[in-house]
């Protein structure tokens, strides 16, 4: 009885597709077409306002504007400006700061 379900259980299974291995040579797949290539984003920016710490440096940073939101260009931006020395004006409190991203 356990054998007539596992003969069964063998016919209606879906067939298994092995991956051709190649010997000694370069194995043809057929692969799925591919599309035209990306265009890599254009005018990529992120505006910045920090304020101005007591040794001159950029502390406190805030996103003012972002060209393109969710593709994690803002929080580059921060990275790249948080602890970096202002060039702002002595006494100033804060200055905003655009960083242009390039392809």
């Amino acid at each position: 009885m356990i054998s007539l379900f596992a003969a069964a259980a063998l016919m209606i299974a879906a067939p298994v597709e092995i991956a051709p291995v190649p010997v000694g040579g370069a194995v043809k797949r057929d692969l799925p077409a591919v599309g035209p290539a990306k265009k890599p984003l254009a005018d990529v920016s992120v505006t910045l306002s920090c304020a101005v710490g007591p040794d001159n440096r950029a502390e406190d940073c805030r996103v003012i504007r972002d060209s393109h939101p969710g593709l994690g260009f803002a929080d580059a931006a921060l990275a790249l400006i948080e602890g970096e020395t202002s060039d702002a004006p002595a006494g100033a409190a804060s200055f905003v700061r655009t960083i242009q991203f390039l392809p």
